[in-house]
């Protein structure tokens, strides 16, 4: 495989509405992350029109069943022959590195991620958590969490470029890592601080998330100073 600096990485993300942070998301994974391609998947005429603007190709699709709409996505990033795809949605974040260091493990690993993530929730103010990853015990344990998960093309064709099952709306993390233990893949687990990723939810935009900060959530932990961390991090969160 090649060194990270040589790879060519193709990100795909299935978009609905979340307009004012779709902009930036992609802006970051061009000039941050520094992806070779971003691929936009949707359906509508105000998606397509930002997904264009910041620089992505747009690929027309139904929003549901929402596995098939990723695996349309998927197939389409074949076309650019990448040596890698990055898994993440319009409101996923990784941090400036995280290309950088995951990458030389996909030559011996057919999906690379990390075990943990950190939650942004953007409205009177900024409330940050950081979430340790699934508990110790649950079927779950040892997967590691969607956003930023590194698929190497080895891992695509052995699954035709298809590494959900189409007919999901949900569960497509898990969906994933079903296939690849089916297929006989490896999988590598980040847990340091090393690499950081941001999920981000807002009341204000459409497709809103519901709120995220979940005291309720087991293995969830407050940021301390938040905007510190996000400034050093996720400077753009504060452009929302």
């Amino acid at each position: 495989m090649k060194e990270s600096k040589n790879m060519k990485v193709i990100a795909v993300i299935p978009v609905h509405g979340r307009l004012p942070l779709l902009t930036l998301t992609i802006r970051r994974l061009y000039r941050k992350n520094k992806v070779d391609h971003v691929i936009c998947v949707g359906d509508q005429k105000d998606d397509k029109e930002v997904c264009k603007k910041a620089g992505a190709s747009w690929v027309e699709y139904k929003n549901k069943p929402l596995g098939e709409k990723w695996n349309v996505g998927f197939l389409k990033a074949k076309d650019y022959n990448p040596d890698a795809v990055l898994y993440v949605g319009s409101s996923d974040w990784v941090s400036d590195n995280w290309i950088e260091v995951t990458a030389p493990f996909l030559d011996k690993f057919d999906i690379v991620g990390k075990t943990d993530f950190n939650m942004l929730h953007y409205g009177k103010e900024r409330k940050v958590v950081h979430w340790t990853g699934y508990q110790t015990g649950s079927w779950r344990e040892h997967e590691p969490i969607g956003i930023g998960r590194m698929l190497s093309a080895k891992f695509m064709e052995k699954v035709n470029w298809q590494p959900v099952a189409s007919e999901l709306n949900n569960s497509m993390d898990g969906s994933m890592i079903q296939k690849l233990n089916k297929c006989g893949g490896s999988l590598f687990l980040f847990n340091s601080i090393e690499i950081q990723s941001l999920s981000l939810s807002c009341d204000e935009w459409s497709n809103l998330h519901k709120e995220n900060i979940d005291k309720s959530l087991p293995n969830t932990y407050p940021i301390f100073k938040p905007e510190f961390f996000l400034k050093t991090l996720f400077p753009e969160a504060m452009e929302l």
